[in-house]
Order: structure tokens, then sequence, then C-alpha cells
């Protein structure tokens, strides 16, 4: 009798308790639906107002803040943060003074000092391009590969006139980069300074396998104003002993290393006969790219060493090159040959250099 009546006390604890939390989630449910449905209410009726205001001659910011609730200030920061990364110039410079009615500039610079909610400080000052003490960044932003690269764009995004190079030094200075550190890295090396080369030259024999590799990606696809004498590092790195490391340097032979001089450097005999695929392939790409006697001749050359499993490459590297001519090409090579011509006919083409290793 007991134990039966230990089984019915038993199992009507439990229904109880598979009751509340049904009620439970169906009470959490319809809350999160009405709060969802006010917020958007809310949101659709501030957009009119802040664009009336935005393009009106004096927007009043601070009165028009003090009259809007709690909730409502925290929709029109939604919408300060979307309109920040679309609009730019006048209205761009008209929204900064709307953060400062709310306080996000001020609270933001005191975050980034004191520890709190840190990356999102930096994500704020970022867009609002507010200039920001470097000093300050650096002491207070190295913890992480994240804010590393926040750290950095606030300075590449407020124009401060050192970005390039302290910036590059905050992305760098760890074991890896995040997608955003490659992506700040990029930004900050892309154009008429690149101190990223010198940092290189400094660091190269330093640094592990996965932070060279992605340093060396985000190089093959900046534009440097004037590459000489800056590439001294590169060609000891073609017979680096991580296969990655060799194809993503020959991604930024192929895009930096055009002139004849620097080109006389490179060892392509060694490259061609790397054990590594990946290396051999975007060896060949990156001798149909140069269009010279040379490259052409080094292709045919392949053409005869190679085996099948480097065909389609090959054949790839044969066809864009201009002074090369696969119509006698051996039969093996036909196939490959017919399937790269089938690919362009569809407008599909192949060309990536310096990644394939080093991704894998």
């Amino acid at each position: 009798m007991i134990a039966d009546a230990v089984l019915v006390w038993t199992a009507g604890a439990i229904a109880l308790f598979a009751l509340g939390v049904g009620v439970l989630t169906l009470v959490t449910s319809v809350w999160i639906y009405y709060v969802r449905r006010r917020n958007e209410r809310v949101q659709g009726n501030l957009r009119p107002e802040l664009f009336e205001r935005l393009f009106a001659d004096d927007p009043d910011w601070d009165a028009w803040v003090s009259s809007l609730s709690r909730v409502e200030r925290g929709r029109l920061r939604i919408l300060l943060d979307e309109y920040l990364r679309k609009l730019r110039g006048t209205e761009h410079s008209r929204l900064r003074g709307l953060a400062s009615a709310l306080g996000i500039t001020a609270r933001a610079e005191r975050n980034v000092e004191r520890g709190r909610h840190r990356f999102r400080a930096l994500t704020w000052l970022a867009l609002l391009k507010e200039p920001v003490d470097p000093d300050l960044l650096v002491s207070s932003c190295t913890v992480t590969p994240r804010l590393r690269a926040g750290a950095a764009r606030v300075l590449h995004e407020s124009e401060h006139p050192d970005a390039a190079a302290i910036g590059t030094e905050l992305v760098v200075d760890g074991d890896s980069l995040t997608a955003f550190g490659l992506d700040t890295l990029y930004r900050l090396n892309n154009g008429t300074e690149t101190p990223l080369l010198t940092r290189l030259a400094e660091a190269v024999d330093d640094w592990d396998e996965r932070l060279l590799v992605q340093v060396l990606i985000v190089l093959r696809y900046c534009d440097i104003a004037d590459p000489d004498g800056r590439l001294d590092w590169l060609p000891p790195l073609l017979s680096h002993d991580s296969p990655r490391v060799r194809a993503a340097a020959v991604g930024v032979v192929e895009r930096h290393g055009w002139r004849e001089a620097f080109q006389s450097r490179i060892d392509i005999g060694r490259l061609l006969d790397d054990s590594e695929a990946a290396v051999r392939h975007d060896t060949y790409l990156l001798l149909s790219s140069w269009n010279t006697d040379r490259s052409a001749a080094w292709l045919r050359w392949a053409l005869t060493e190679a085996d099948d499993a480097d065909g389609l490459a090959l054949a790839r590297a044969h066809l864009s090159h201009p002074r090369t001519d696969v119509s006698n090409a051996t039969q093996r090579l036909e196939p490959f040959v017919d399937w790269v011509l089938a690919d362009e006919a569809v407008g599909r083409r192949r060309r990536v250099w310096g990644v394939s290793a080093a991704w894998s």
C-alpha cells in the first residue's frame, strides 16, 4: 500500500511539474511575442521622425531624446547602429550628434577604459569614427585577437595618422587572426602605406605557421604602392617546411613579384617539383599570370613531367597563358582541356592563388 501511494504521489508530482513547465513555456512565448511586436511598432514609429530630424536645419537631438521613454531610446540605438553603417558624409556626421545625445559616445569611451563590454564599445567608436587615444587602445585592448582587431579598426575608421602602423602591430600581436582581424589588417595595409611588409621582414622567422599563412594571404590581396626592396623576406618562404606557407607565399609572388629582376630570384624548378600538389598547382597559375616566354617554357616543361593528378591545373594554366598552345597537347591532357573549356563556356573561372593549401 505504501509503495502504491509513493508511486501515485510521484506520478502526480511529475504531472504537475510537466504542467508547470508547459504553462511557463506558453507564458514566456506569449511575452516574447508581445515584446517583439511592441519593439517593432516603437521602432516603426521612430524611423520617420529620425529621418525628418536628420534632414532638418536643426535636428535638436537632445530635446528629442529627453522626450523618449527607456524603450524608445533602446530602439533608437538600434536604428542608429543601422544607419551609421549605411550613411556617409553629412548625414553620418549628424548621426554622431544623436549618438552623443543618447550618451553612447561617452559611455563607449568609459567602457573601453574600464573593461566593460569592450568589444561592443569599440564597435560603437568605429561606427562613429570617433578619435581615441592610441595609448588607451594599446594598453587596454590586447587581451584577445578580437579586441586587438577592434582597437585597430577604431584607429582606421577615425583616420588616425598612425593608424596603419599602430593598427598592424595590434592585429598581428598574437598567434592567429579572426576573420574580422583579417579584414582589418587588409584595410590597414591596402594602399600607399603597407607597414605589414616591414613587420614581416622583422618577424617572419618568429611567427607560427598559422599566423604567417594568414598574414601572407592578406598581403597577397593588398595593393602595394612601391614593393621594391621590401620583399627580400619572400623567396626563402617558398622553401619553408610548411606546404601551407609555401602555397601562400606563391600567391604573394604572383601578385607582387611581377618585376623581371624579382622573378629571376624564384626557383621555379623547385616549386614545380614540390611534393605538395597545391604548391605545384598554384605555381602553374603563377606562371600563366607572368606572360613571358620563360614562364611559357616552364609550363611546357611541366606538361612533360606532371602526372594525371595535375592535369586539370595544368590545363587551366596553359589555356590562360597567351604564349602557350594546347592544340597539340598530349592525349592524356585533352579531357582536362575539354573540362576547362566547358567551365569557361558557362562562365566559371577558377583562379585561386595561394589559398588552396593555406586553409586545409
